[in-house]
């Protein structure tokens, strides 16, 4: 079969179909990725490429590019009617440690910048994003290499509202939601 670029992603279940979002084949010399892929499937084993959603020359910062774009999650928002992306933003040699946030109207579609920032004011590296039931979201990031910061969302996603809750540190963070 065909080769699947999408590394470090995420997994997003709409209609019985399963996206899954990552970054495009990192090139050297120093392993950045030119953007971020969306395949789907319905049964986790054949995927189709369905678009490269967002683009490492959409990033509008002060640092100078190419930007290091790491562990992609993608979540809908029910009240903007949304997709919002976020992602671990950084430069080649991890100098930002920030996340970047796009937005687009369909699932698959083109993701438009939004900002760069560094979360509640801290520095960010490996990152996920879990909506719970009610609708309020979470991200869920390695805050200054020592713990896991839990930070709410804004009601739009495209911001956080303050750490809620630390944990140990770990890398590559997954979250879910067990009985309730």
């Amino acid at each position: 079969g065909k080769e699947i670029h999408s590394h470090g992603g995420g997994l997003l279940v709409d209609q019985q179909k399963y996206y899954w979002f990552g970054t495009t084949q990192k090139l050297p010399p120093d392993w950045l990725s030119e953007g971020i892929n969306c395949y789907s499937s319905f049964d986790l084993s054949n995927w189709t490429f369905e678009n490269r959603v967002f683009s490492n020359s959409s990033i509008k910062i002060d640092t100078k590019g190419p930007y290091r774009i790491e562990r992609p999650k993608v979540i809908y928002n029910d009240v903007t009617k949304k997709y919002v992306m976020w992602f671990h933003l950084d430069t080649a040699s991890f100098s930002i440690q920030s996340v970047g946030v796009a937005i687009s109207d369909t699932l698959t579609g083109n993701y438009q910048w939004v900002d760069g920032f560094k979360p509640d004011g801290m520095p960010s590296y490996d990152m996920t994003l879990f909506k719970d039931e009610d609708g309020s979201a979470y991200l869920f990031r390695t805050a200054y290499n020592q713990y896991v910061g839990i930070s709410r969302l804004r009601d739009d996603y495209l911001n956080t509202q303050g750490i809620i809750s630390k944990a140990p540190l770990l890398e590559g963070q997954s979250v879910w939601k067990m009985m309730g």
